[in-house]
């Protein structure tokens, strides 16, 4: 019978800052499309199911949160955020290099809003802001488990 081996694969973060690469930049990207972009299918399914003056009341607290578009940046900010996200995880739980699989990831995101197969605008700027995440993310990682390696 085989026996299960041990995962010995050096973590290139804690579970405390995995969890600030993931939570951070999700929470800020999802602040990004609160008070930048428009409305989302998904937000007008939620808002459906919910009752009619709770649904108008937070389509109003988001219309007044909402703030002018800053040029290059609103438009990415969010997908930037997700790209942070997903190479950490990935690179945290997977035996694999992240980089690839993070790579293949947004860029068959992006694909498959071109197609259209999934909701979304694809934006050749997208893609490329997001690899650069994944990139920058990656060889951060990667820098700090080389420094926690005796």
């Amino acid at each position: 019978m085989l026996r299960q081996q041990p995962n010995t694969r050096k973590r290139a973060c804690s579970t405390r800052q995995l969890l600030a690469l993931c939570f951070l930049p999700l929470t800020l990207g999802a602040i990004s499309y609160w008070c930048w972009r428009p409305i989302t299918n998904l937000e007008r399914i939620i808002y459906s199911l919910l009752p009619d003056a709770m649904a108008t009341g937070l389509i109003n607290a988001r219309a007044s949160f909402h703030l002018p578009s800053v040029p290059f940046i609103s438009d990415v900010f969010a997908d930037v955020c997700w790209a942070i996200a997903l190479t950490a995880l990935l690179q945290h739980y997977s035996n694999t290099r992240s980089l690839w699989l993070s790579l293949f990831c947004v860029t068959t995101i992006e694909l498959l809003q071109l197609l259209p197969v999934i909701p979304g605008t694809f934006d050749i700027y997208d893609l490329i802001a997001m690899t650069i995440a994944v990139c920058f993310t990656d060889h951060y990682l990667h820098l700090r488990m080389e420094k926690r390696q005796p």
